[in-house]
């Protein structure tokens, strides 16, 4: 147990929704998977020198097959689904990354030469929750499930299991009432087989990570929890991940805890090796800070006179027909193409992560080509959302406020827009126990607050709040909004002349 001591300062590492980390290190490199869920493009690997300070590398893919849900039609959509609990290995000079797609309930995965890509996809059957890959010498091997955990070997392509039905059961957790081992990472290290799992403690909700070792890959398996902590926070414990060596020997895990609406974030934990199983060390610190020099970073602002960064996600598959990158005007434009009722039904919304503790984003919005009963403008995006946008309402262009209501969205009239643009901004605050948005628009040199809204992460969206550039029609589709000179702000970045209070 660790009591918040010194060789805690600077968890968690990624301030931003990055859950379900899985981390390897090649050469002097660390790399990172994590869920990205219905996010596009998707499957985002980060890259590190020093385990502490991560940047953008690559994604898997820009697209997957199209389905109702990936296209957020009318009535579907892949909340809460999609990518889910990545794997990534490397072998014999090869990248691998496979994970589940729990929408439609098979696997994908991935091999590259070259972090960067180009990934392609290999075939793979059957459908295996939380994956996790292991290469050896013997062969490749697949440990997964929940409650049951049970590894299998797989065919020489990795196309499926060597012998259908072969999957030996190696740890059990029966009648959990919060939740069963899963999350598995298989790893072979100092000769033994480690399979590192997540669960629940039964008494209450708290996550706590386990470990067990085997001298064969296929068990039998022993061992139990490591780690029980939440760092002071809410008793939101710390666990699902693996575990990465130093090139100098130093041991870490790299788990991820809730962190309330902002997401699950990842965190190092310093590792020592007791009686043959990883314990959390209290003695050792954090790594040094190493730079990986030109840095992609995960947020960014954005004057869109440039390519498209890949601090941005669409919110689920986008229509390319309906959205456009004026780099010579410096804006973003997008044409509704349907009917939506709600910031959370709509396609081509195109987001960013927030950040922990707090954080901050404005926008001007141009509403001079919305139709009648459009609305466009900056969401924080999650399920409980809260938006600031114009609304074209009447024939006239006003500034409102979008949250939901008792039974459905609610719309505030907030001021009627004397013009045709105006600059909308979001506050976030997610330290100790706040989870707000507080929203503002810009009349004339003064920022007025539209209100905050009340921010929550719940299972139906399962991921972290975003920003979001949102335009939709409750009307007649085919209006168009334009966004410019998108901002974003970390604590302390607000200038005199954008401080929203």
């Amino acid at each position: 147990m660790f009591p918040g001591s010194e060789p805690w300062a600077g968890n968690p590492v990624v301030p931003a929704d990055c859950p379900d980390p899985d981390v390897i290190r090649v050469g002097e490199t660390y790399y990172m998977a994590s869920t990205t869920m219905h996010f596009f493009p998707g499957g985002e690997i980060l890259q590190s020198r020093d385990l502490v300070h991560w940047s953008h590398a690559a994604y898997l893919f820009d697209t997957l097959p199209a389905t109702p849900g990936r296209l957020l039609q009318p009535g579907h959509a892949i909340y809460g689904q999609g990518m889910w609990a990545p794997s990534l290995r490397h072998w014999q000079g090869v990248f691998y990354c496979l994970f589940a797609a729990q929408d439609t309930q098979e696997m994908f995965l991935y091999t590259a030469q070259a972090i960067t890509g180009p990934w392609v996809r290999l075939p793979m059957a059957g459908f295996y929750h939380d994956p996790s890959l292991l290469f050896t010498e013997e062969g490749a091997y697949l440990a997964y499930g929940n409650s049951t955990i049970r590894i299998l070997q797989l065919k020489p392509d990795l196309s499926g299991p060597m012998i259908d039905g072969d999957a030996g059961v190696v740890v059990v957790q029966e009648e959990n009432p919060n939740l069963g081992y899963e999350g598995a990472h298989l790893q072979y290290i100092r000769g033994h087989f480690y399979l590192s799992l997540i669960h629940s403690r039964r008494d209450r909700w708290r996550r706590v990570q386990a470990c067990f070792r085997a001298d064969h890959v296929l068990g039998p398996y022993t061992g139990g929890d490591i780690l029980d902590e939440d760092l002071g926070f809410r008793g939101q414990g710390i666990a699902q991940g693996g575990m990465v060596d130093t090139p100098d020997g130093h041991w870490y895990a790299v788990l991820f805890q809730d962190r309330g609406a902002v997401g699950r974030l990842p965190v190092l934990v310093p590792l020592a090796w007791r009686d043959g199983f990883p314990v959390p060390d209290q003695r050792q610190c954090l790594p040094a800070a190493v730079s990986l020099g030109e840095d992609c970073p995960l947020v960014s602002s954005d004057d869109f006179r440039g390519p498209i960064g890949p601090w941005w996600q669409f919110n689920h598959l986008p229509d390319w027909s309906l959205v456009c990158r004026d780099q010579e005007r410096g804006a973003w434009r997008v044409r509704t193409g349907q009917v939506s009722h709600s910031p959370v039904e709509v396609r081509n919304s195109l987001t960013m992560r927030m950040l922990y503790p707090r954080c901050a984003a404005s926008v001007w919005v141009e509403g001079a080509d919305l139709r009648e009963g459009d609305v466009a403008g900056l969401c924080a995006l999650q399920g409980r959302y809260g938006m600031i946008g114009i609304a074209r309402r009447g024939g006239t262009l006003q500034v409102v406020r979008i949250n939901p209501g008792a039974n459905d969205v609610e719309e505030h009239p907030l001021s009627a827009l004397s013009g045709t643009s105006v600059r909308l901004a979001i506050a976030a605050d997610f330290s100790g126990n706040t989870d707000t948005a507080t929203l503002y628009w810009q009349q004339g040199t003064r920022w007025e607050c539209a209100g905050t809204i009340a921010l929550r992460f719940t299972l139906d969206h399962f991921t972290g709040c975003r920003f979001a550039l949102t335009v939709y029609s409750t009307e007649d589709p085919g209006g168009t909004g334009v966004f410019r000179d998108f901002r974003c702000y970390r604590p302390g970045e607000l200038g005199p002349g954008e401080c929203f209070t």
